[in-house]
């Protein structure tokens, strides 16, 4: 029964047992006709491929869902997913291109494009498409936390924090990179007091960005809460045991902390990495 090899398809999709859905879908289209019907099953095993690692034979199903379904969005979608996927970027957004064609209002798809000008700093063609998912939903955390990203990139830190700050209290508010960069900018502007309640949420989000943990450093490093920064260097090193900023920053620490052995000890592992380090050389002497 074709419905019920479908709807049993959608369930393990959704609960991310794709070999069985993948299962399923091709059972319900060896006994669909309707052609719409058809199209929608399609998609959905192409996308179950996707997930279950199958670029290449999704990409198959694709180009054959193509020659029956020339201009449909979703497929041309799903093979720019595939193109990201191997990281073939210009093919990818191709694709979502020619998808948000097919279906102006497909939000992922001009997000994708979005991300794809961020990745070869094609800033203000990002900011285009961002513009064009605010006008479909104004309030989109996503995208205006990505305007934010780019003002900042830019330059245009105060327009930054203000998208910024709006997001941490409402819509962006699970999302730790606004409370990364919210941190960043408030740190920069010597907040410090401030920058460690945004990182503190930032780390609640994501406890494995390395760059979080160095910041709320430099937070506690500026505060004078020595203990608690050296903490957090010390994770940042768990992620990435040979992060020079990390090394230096938790050795600077040490030094002004006069815990000298163990400051020594990270500038010997310091020149080891940098041979030529001249802070590291003085402050060892």
């Amino acid at each position: 029964n074709a419905v019920v090899a479908h709807k049993l398809g959608f369930c393990y999709h959704t609960l991310k047992n794709y070999p069985k859905a993948i299962e399923c879908f091709e059972n319900a289209l060896e006994n669909v006709k309707d052609e719409e019907k058809r199209l929608e099953i399609y998609n959905l095993l192409i996308e179950a491929k996707i997930f279950n690692g199958d670029d290449e034979d999704a990409l198959v199903l694709c180009n054959q869902s193509l020659i029956m379904f020339p201009f449909n969005a979703m497929t041309n979608f799903l093979i720019g997913e595939i193109y990201f996927h191997k990281n073939e970027y210009e093919n990818a957004l191709n694709k979502y291109v020619e998808a948000s064609k097919y279906d102006p209002k497909f939000i992922q798809a001009l997000m994708n494009s979005g991300h794809i000008y961020v990745i070869k700093n094609y800033l203000n063609k990002a900011l285009a498409v961002y513009a064009k998912v605010l006008e479909l939903t104004p309030d989109n955390p996503t995208a205006l936390c990505n305007i934010a990203l780019i003002k900042y990139k830019q330059g245009d830190k105060n327009a930054a924090f203000n998208i910024l700050f709006k997001l941490a209290v409402k819509g962006g508010e699970k999302n730790y990179l606004v409370h990364k960069y919210l941190g960043i900018i408030w740190l920069e502007k010597g907040k410090a007091h401030d920058a460690i309640v945004s990182l503190k949420k930032a780390v609640e989000l994501n406890n494995k960005d390395i760059d979080n943990h160095i910041n709320l450093g430099v937070c506690f490093h500026k505060t004078n809460v020595l203990n608690t920064g050296a903490e957090h260097y010390l994770k940042a090193l768990d992620i990435e045991p040979q992060n020079m900023i990390a090394l230096k920053n938790l050795a600077l620490l040490y030094f002004d902390w006069g815990k000298n052995h163990e400051a020594i000890e990270l500038y010997e592992k310091l020149l080891d990495l940098e041979p030529e380090n001249m802070p590291a050389i003085k402050n060892i002497g």
